[in-house]
C-alpha cells in the first residue's frame, strides 16, 4: 500500500486543520523525508491520525492499560484505550482522515471522526463515524465500524498489529529498543516484528525431533530382536500358504452357493408370506361372498324381473294411452252435450217461429183490412224466418260436428277397448310372476338397485378368479418351498464338513483363517 495523504483536526495536540500531501507538491518526490519538532509539537499524533482513519486505533492507547479509566470533560469515565479520548480537550469535534493506494492500484479515503452532543466543549461524546470512499466514482464502500476495518484490511493486506510493526514504530518501542543489550534488542525485534512465533515453532521443531529420534530407537531395537526366515522354512511358508489360498477359493466357491440357497430360502419366506397374504384375501371373499348371499337372491329375482320389464313398459303406455282416451271421452262428451243444447234450442226456435207464421196467417185471413198491419207482420215472418235459416245452419254444423265427435269416440272407445286388452293381458302375466307387483311398484328404486347388485356381481367374479389365481399361487409356493427345503438340507451337511475343516485349519496361519471362519460364519 501507500499512503497519499494525511488529513485532520483537533486530534490530540493538533489543534488546528494539518494536512500532509505525499502525492503532489515537493514531498512527492522525496524518497527519504522527516518530520521534526519540539516536544509535543504533534509529530506522533500525526501517526496517530492515520492510524485512527485507517484501524480505529493507535499506538499511544495499544500500551495503555485496558481496565483504566479517565475522567471526561462531559464528567463521563471513560477506558483508557478508548479512541475518542484522542480528542482534544475544550473541542466538540475533530476527525482524521487518510488517502492511500490500496493492493488494487486504486485510491481510498479512510475517514474517522469523533463529536459531543450539541456542539458543546462539555457535551457527551457521540459514537465514532467511519466510512471508506472510493476516490475514483466518489462511491462510499463501507460506512460501518467493523466493515470499515474489514475493508481496510482486504484492501491493504495488513493487520493493524501488522501495520504497526511494517510501516511505522511507535516512539516507546524505538526508545526501549536503543537503551537495550543484545539479548533485550533481540526480544523488542521479536516484539515489533513479530517473530516470536517463529521461536515457538522452532521450539516445538526440536521436541518433535527428539521424539522421533527416540521412536527410531526403539524400532532399530525392535527389529534386532527379529531373524530372517531360511530357505527352506520360507519355501514351506509358501506352499502352505498356497493350500490355504486354495482352500479359500474353495470356501468362495462353496460360499456362493450356499448365499444363492440363502436367496432361494429367502424367496420361499417371500413366497410364504405372499401366500398367507392370499389366503387372508381368499378367506376376505369367501365372507364377502357369504355375505352376499341374500343380495344375490334379490338380485335373481331382479333378473326373472327384467323378462317382464317390456310388459310392464306396454302396461304403463297403455294406462297412459287409456288416460288420454277417457279424457278425449269427456271432452267429447261435453261436446255432445253441448251440441244436443244447441239443436234443442234451434227447434224450439223454428217451431216458435212456425207457429208465429201460423198465427200471422189466421189473423191476416181474419184482418184483411189491416194491410198495414199484415205488412209489418210480413216483415217479421222474413225476420223470423231468416233467424230459421241461420238456426238451422247452425243446426246442419252441430250436427256435422256430432257426426264428428262421434266417430272420435268410437275411434277412441275401440283404442281403449284395444289398449284395456293389452292390459288385461300385461295383468295376467304380471300377476303370474312371483314378486313382479313389487317389482312394478318400486321400478325406480329396483333399476338403481340392480346397477349396484351387477357392480357386486362383477365383483364377486373377480374374487372368484383372484381365488383360483392364488390357488395356483399356493401350490407352486408349496412344492417350490419343498425343493428348496431338500436342497437346504444338503447345503447345510455339506457347510458343516466345510466348516469342520475349517476348524482343523485354525492353528496354521494367524488371521487368514480366522478370516475364512467370518465367511463361513456370515454363511450359516
Amino acid at each position: 500500500m501507500d499512503i497519499l495523504c494525511i488529513r485532520g483536526q483537533n486530534i490530540a495536540s493538533l489543534a488546528q486543520p494539518f494536512k500532509i500531501d505525499l502525492e503532489t507538491g515537493q514531498l512527492s518526490g522525496c524518497g527519504l523525508f522527516a518530520i521534526i519538532g519540539n516536544t509535543g509539537a504533534g509529530k506522533s499524533s500525526l501517526l496517530d491520525a492515520m492510524c485512527l482513519a485507517l484501524y480505529n486505533e493507535c499506538p499511544r492507547l495499544s500500551a495503555t492499560g485496558v481496565n483504566d479509566q479517565v475522567p471526561d470533560s462531559s464528567g463521563d469515565m471513560l477506558q483508557s484505550n478508548d479512541p475518542r479520548t484522542i480528542l482534544r480537550r475544550g473541542t466538540a469535534e475533530g476527525f482524521a482522515s487518510v488517502r492511500f493506494r490500496g493492493r488494487d492500484g486504486i485510491a481510498y479515503e479512510a475517514n474517522w471522526g469523533v463529536r459531543r452532543a450539541r456542539g458543546s466543549a462539555t457535551g457527551r461524546l457521540q459514537a465514532v463515524d467511519r466510512s471508506l470512499t472510493r476516490l475514483s466514482d466518489g462511491h462510499v464502500v463501507e460506512n460501518q465500524i467493523r466493515k470499515v476495518n474489514e475493508a481496510v484490511i482486504d484492501l491493504t493486506g495488513l493487520t493493524y498489529e501488522e501495520f504497526r510493526r511494517s510501516v511505522l514504530l511507535a516512539q516507546g518501542d524505538f526508545d526501549n529498543f536503543l537503551a537495550a543489550n543484545t539479548a533485550q534488542r533481540a526480544g523488542i525485534l521479536e516484539k515489533v516484528t513479530g517473530t516470536g512465533l517463529y521461536r515457538e515453532i522452532s521450539r516445538r521443531v526440536y521436541a518433535r525431533t527428539q521424539e522421533a529420534q527416540k521412536d527410531v530407537s526403539e524400532l532399530e531395537t525392535r527389529l534386532g530382536e527379529h531373524t530372517v526366515l531360511s530357505d527352506e522354512d520360507l519355501g514351506q511358508f509358501h506352499h502352505r500358504l498356497k493350500e490355504l489360498a486354495d482352500l479359500h477359493e474353495k470356501t468362495a466357491t462353496s460360499l456362493v452357493s450356499v448365499m444363492a440357497d440363502l436367496e432361494h430360502y429367502k424367496a420361499l419366506k417371500s413366497a410364504e408370506t405372499r401366500l398367507l397374504e392370499a389366503r387372508q384375501q381368499k378367506q376376505l371373499a369367501e365372507k364377502a361372498w357369504s355375505d352376499a348371499a341374500d343380495e344375490r337372491a334379490h338380485l335373481d329375482l331382479i333378473r326373472k324381473a327384467i323378462g317382464v320389464r317390456a310388459e310392464f313398459q306396454e302396461d304403463r303406455d297403455a294406462r297412459n294411452a287409456k288416460r288420454l282416451a277417457n279424457e278425449a271421452l269427456t271432452q267429447a262428451k261435453d261436446t255432445l252435450g253441448t251440441s244436443i243444447s244447441l239443436e234443442t234450442s234451434a227447434r224450439e226456435a223454428h217451431e216458435n217461429a212456425q207457429t208465429a207464421v201460423d198465427a200471422l196467417e189466421a189473423r191476416f185471413s181474419e184482418l184483411g183490412p189491416l194491410w198495414s198491419q199484415a205488412e209489418r207482420l210480413d216483415a217479421e215472418i222474413t225476420t223470423a224466418q231468416e233467424e230459421l235459416r241461420k238456426a238451422e245452419t247452425a243446426h246442419r254444423d252441430q250436427l256435422d260436428k256430432l257426426t264428428e265427435k262421434r266417430g272420435v269416440i268410437e275411434e277412441d272407445t275401440k283404442a281403449r277397448d284395444r289398449t284395456q286388452s293389452e292390459r288385461d293381458r300385461n295383468q295376467e302375466k304380471v300377476d303370474a310372476t312371483p314378486g313382479a307387483r313389487l317389482m312394478v311398484e318400486q321400478w325406480s328404486s329396483l333399476e338403481d338397485l340392480m346397477k349396484r347388485r351387477i357392480a357386486a356381481a362383477s365383483k364377486v367374479d373377480e374374487a372368484g378368479e383372484t381365488i383360483a389365481r392364488i390357488d395356483q399361487e399356493q401350490k407352486w409356493s408349496t412344492n417350490r418351498r419343498d425343493e428348496i427345503t431338500l436342497l437346504l438340507a444338503g447345503k447345510a451337511f455339506d457347510r458343516k464338513k466345510l466348516v469342520d475343516s475349517l476348524e482343523g485349519h485354525r492353528k496354521a496361519r494367524g488371521s487368514l483363517p480366522l478370516r475364512i471362519r467370518r465367511h463361513a460364519l456370515a454363511a450359516s
